[in-house]
């Protein structure tokens, strides 16, 4: 689900299509279950050939993602009825996670991703894509019960750079 304007407005406008999509509101057969984390990334493309470049989207958009219950496969799922609901198999890859708790602010975000791209530069790791922002709480969770983790895809390290 791709959304435009700011992260968190982009995670509120996603969320509710994808919530349709798992209860089951706008579809028939079974509700899937909720599961966590509900991921976001800014629409971005970095090339993974040398040179490395960047390219980001002139809107601003943002995919906001449910992961499904590993019981499932892409063609077990039931079909969304919203044409904007995409089921998509994402391919296995490499990630330097840093985990914190607290409500997701901007600010937030942006002290823990400078904290990830710190430790990765110090480990002489590279990030192959833009990062992914996973949200594992309801509303509801005050912030200090509150699990939430910034991904970045990483290139391991070829044997002759090790």
């Amino acid at each position: 689900m791709t959304r435009e304007g700011t992260r968190k407005a982009a995670l509120r406008a996603g969320f509710s299509p994808l919530a349709g999509y798992i209860f089951a509101k706008e579809r028939t057969g079974e509700r899937v279950a909720m599961t966590a984390p509900v991921i976001q990334q800014r629409d971005e493309s970095i090339a993974m050939t040398v040179p490395v470049t960047q390219t980001q989207n002139e809107n601003g958009a943002w995919t906001v993602r449910f992961i499904m219950p590993a019981g499932y496969r892409r063609d077990t799922l039931p079909a969304p009825a919203n044409a904007e609901v995409q089921l998509r198999d994402l391919p296995p890859r490499h990630c330097a996670v840093v985990r914190f708790s607290g409500r997701a602010t901007d600010e937030l975000i942006e002290t823990q991703e400078l904290a990830l791209r710190e430790w990765l530069k110090a480990r002489g790791l590279n990030a192959v894509a833009a990062p992914i922002y996973a949200y594992y709480n309801d509303p509801w969770t005050p912030g200090f019960l509150r699990r939430n983790e910034i991904m970045v895809d990483v290139a391991l390290p070829t044997q002759e750079n090790r």
